[in-house]
C-alpha cells in the first residue's frame, strides 16, 4: 500500500536509507521486534545504523497526518 509519494530504501553498509518527500520518521526493528533506531527526514532523506549485517529488518515510515508504511530490507555488509 503506498501513500502519496513513493518511498526508497537502499540497504547496505550496515545501514538502511530512506527516500520519502513527504515522510517525517524512520524506524527499524530487528524481526524480533527489537527497535533498532529511529532517523526524522530531512529533505525527504533518513538513515539508520543497524546493529549486525548481513540481515533482515523491518522499517516503518511515518508521514505527517500519522498514516505508516512498513517493509522489509536486506542488509548487506557492504
Amino acid at each position: 500500500m503506498t501513500f502519496g509519494s513513493p518511498i526508497y530504501i537502499q540497504a547496505h553498509n550496515s545501514k538502511i536509507s530512506c527516500t520519502a518527500p513527504n515522510a517525517v520518521k524512520l524506524e527499524v526493528y530487528t524481526m524480533d521486534a527489537i527497535k533498532v533506531g529511529e532517523a526524522r527526514f530531512v529533505d525527504g532523506k533518513a538513515t539508520v545504523k543497524v546493529c549486525e549485517a548481513p540481515a533482515i529488518y523491518l522499517y516503518i515510515v511515518t508521514y505527517p497526518d500519522g498514516r505508516r508504511e512498513s517493509g522489509k530490507a536486506r542488509v548487506s555488509e557492504e
